[in-house]
């Protein structure tokens, strides 16, 4: 099944036209190499195809809100985990920690 990062997307392209870089100069802000490369892994995380790498998302602190990164991320799980289990609605998935396999009530 295909993944889909549409709202990190989202995210990665207004923080870079909000600063007005190209995509080469954003590689560079997020800590890829620059050139070819770093701007064709953007231009993925742009068209939704990869997420952006955990390993580089305190990077994106200085340009927009923690809030706002965990936003995207969850708002792309929670829609790939749909996809995953075929479910079909719209609605807001909440799954508290007491109903999965395993959790405790705290």
């Amino acid at each position: 099944m295909k993944q889909s990062y549409k709202n990190q997307a989202k995210l990665c392209k207004s923080i870079r036209d909000r600063l007005q870089i190209t995509q080469k100069e954003f590689a560079v802000i997020v800590g890829f190499k620059g050139g070819f490369a770093g701007a064709q892994f953007v231009s993925n995380i742009e068209r939704g195809r990869c997420n952006i790498p955990r390993k580089r998302l305190s990077r994106l602190l200085r340009y927009v809100p923690a809030k706002q990164i965990v936003s995207a991320i969850l708002a792309d799980e929670l829609e790939n985990l749909k996809a995953a289990l075929k479910i079909k609605t719209k609605a807001n998935v909440i799954v508290k920690f007491e109903d999965t396999p395993g959790g405790e009530k705290t």
